[in-house]
């Protein structure tokens, strides 16, 4: 475990920060924001090592299906594990679920809900899952979110939510899969992020309006 600590420290320190895609946001051209970025590609092997190494077969890969992920985990020997990542994937799932029924209020009210919710709950009761699906419009629908254990979270804000539920869930479970997860996850945002400033130079956006895509956990 310590060596997995050791990798997982020298690979943190290696995250990019508010101020690095601000600057990269700054890129000259497109070529010059890949010149900077370039060195980075070469981590995807040392991140999939890690991945073999710290989790095995039970951890490393979910499935990408919530369901068969859910019941992956519940089935994981590892106790410490299981109740990490039951917590970590039941909070994603719990999130993911509030943001496909605001989206559905907000710009499909006539829509059908229950067909698009994963049948899955984790710290919302299916009393409270059914009055959110059921409330006639966003507003009802908040007034219903906030008598949920989610009542004072930032809707549009899912990744910087579920990446606090990552970090509580190390702190609770030490030596627990938890701290590889938030590590695994802050790296997707990085993707995500650096892709979206890759576009944006493509497609002549300022500087301002780069940065102001960014997630920044």
């Amino acid at each position: 475990m310590e060596a997995i600590n050791a990798k997982l420290s020298a690979l943190q320190a290696r995250l990019l920060k508010g101020e690095n895609y601000r600057s990269l946001c700054n890129s000259s051209s497109h070529g010059h924001f890949m010149s900077q970025v370039r060195e980075r590609m070469s981590m995807d092997e040392e991140i999939m090592r890690l991945r073999k190494f710290s989790c095995g077969k039970h951890v490393g890969v979910l499935p990408k299906d919530q369901l068969k992920a859910w019941m992956t985990i519940k089935a994981m020997p590892n106790s410490r594990n299981r109740h990490a990542l039951s917590y970590i994937k039941g909070t994603e799932i719990d999130l993911e679920n509030i943001g496909r029924i605001y989206r559905l209020k907000e710009y499909f009210p006539t829509s059908a809900v229950y067909p698009h919710i994963i049948p899955i709950s984790y710290r919302i009761n299916q009393d409270q899952l059914r009055q959110l699906a059921e409330s006639p419009g966003v507003p009802e629908f908040i007034v219903a979110l906030r008598h949920t254990s989610y009542g004072d979270i930032s809707i549009k804000e899912p990744e910087k939510l579920l990446f606090q539920a990552i970090n509580r869930a190390a702190k609770r479970w030490p030596g627990s899969a938890a701290n590889i997860q938030a590590y695994f996850f802050a790296r997707e945002i990085e993707i995500r992020n650096l892709i979206c400033i890759s576009e944006g130079l493509r497609f002549g956006l300022s500087s301002e309006e780069i940065y102001g895509q960014m997630i920044l956990l």
